[in-house]
């Protein structure tokens, strides 16, 4: 997007600005060889294509001097560790301090659970990224070690903030790109670090909601939970799929999400289409609407309402 692109100039970085319709650049990102490879035949692209800016350079020095890192200015790239890992204990701390204040707490978006629920459940999903941090395998970890949460109202508290604080230790020690074991499509310590950032936002939520004292979601936030959850967990989920396309349209932000189902499986991309539904919405509201933790009243939908429920379902 254009402010990501402005604060990286700001920062000393050079962006490049590149149309790659018609063409293909096959890489493994999850690799720093195969980042630099993209960053290979992307340059190459640019140069003998035309579309890019004309540097004056050899092909093998304006590729040979941007090998080393590949960034991606879509309003889905990768956030910053530091950023994802600060976001993490603020939420972490703000949710139990919220949750804890009154643990009988109906959770409105998970009627089943209460507030003790709430923490319990985060304290296990704490604990079990932290082993499978730590584990660095790509095998699954064993999760034996998960301590059951405790009766005692203290005891819990304190278990929530050691389970965070041992979490975001782990993930702070690790390269995101680095490949371990994750139940999705992503093979890096970057899944878990994104996953224990957006499991704490939505919960964290759960427990403002709770106790009626809500704060703010940031919109970039929001944006990628909202990726988060229709390339990497709903495709992973048994549900019945969508009967018709859904188009996202961030309001305060670069986010277009065009959700499709393509051959029995969940299509992603980033762009402005037509869909059967519409939804023009803040990235907070796009992320809570999706997450069902809030209903489309008072926002911009079009077209088929149903259809825009059934892909807000798939959270569930």
């Amino acid at each position: 997007g254009a402010a990501t692109r402005e604060q990286l100039e700001n920062e000393g970085n050079r962006v490049i600005g590149i149309d790659l319709r018609g063409t293909e650049v096959i890489a493994d990102l999850s690799t720093p060889e195969g980042r630099a490879a993209a960053v290979d035949e992307t340059l190459v692209l640019e140069l003998f294509s035309g579309r890019g800016p004309d540097t004056g350079g050899r092909t093998a020095d304006r590729v040979g001097a941007h090998r080393t890192m590949i960034v991606s200015v879509g309003q889905t790239g990768q956030m910053d560790p530091t950023y994802r890992l600060g976001r993490l204990e603020a939420d972490g701390h703000r949710l139990i301090e919220v949750a804890t204040r009154d643990l009988s707490a109906t959770v409105p978006a998970c009627p089943d659970w209460d507030t003790r629920g709430l923490v319990a459940h985060i304290c296990s999903v704490w604990q079990a990224l932290r082993i499978q941090v730590e584990a660095g395998s790509m095998e699954p970890a064993s999760r034996d070690d998960i301590q059951a949460p405790p009766d005692d109202d203290d005891a819990l508290s304190t278990l929530a903030h050691e389970s965070l604080a041992r979490l975001g230790e782990a993930l702070a020690a690790v390269d995101p790109a680095t490949p371990v074991w994750t139940w999705s499509a992503d093979q890096t310590m970057g899944f878990y670090q994104r996953r224990a950032h957006q499991e704490t936002l939505v919960h964290r939520v759960d427990a403002e909601q709770a106790l009626d004292d809500r704060t703010p979601v940031p919109a970039g936030d929001g944006v990628d939970g909202v990726d988060e959850l229709f390339t990497l967990i709903a495709p992973r989920r048994d549900h019945a799929l969508p009967s018709g396309s859904l188009h996202l349209h961030q309001t305060d932000g670069d986010g277009e999400f065009m959700l499709q189902v393509i051959d029995g499986r969940i299509s992603v991309s980033h762009e402005h289409a037509k869909g059967d539904a519409a939804l023009r919405a803040g990235g907070e509201d796009l992320l809570l609407t999706m997450w069902g933790r809030r209903n489309f009243d008072g926002l911009e939908l079009f077209g088929d309402a149903q259809v825009a429920a059934q892909w807000a379902g798939l959270a569930s």
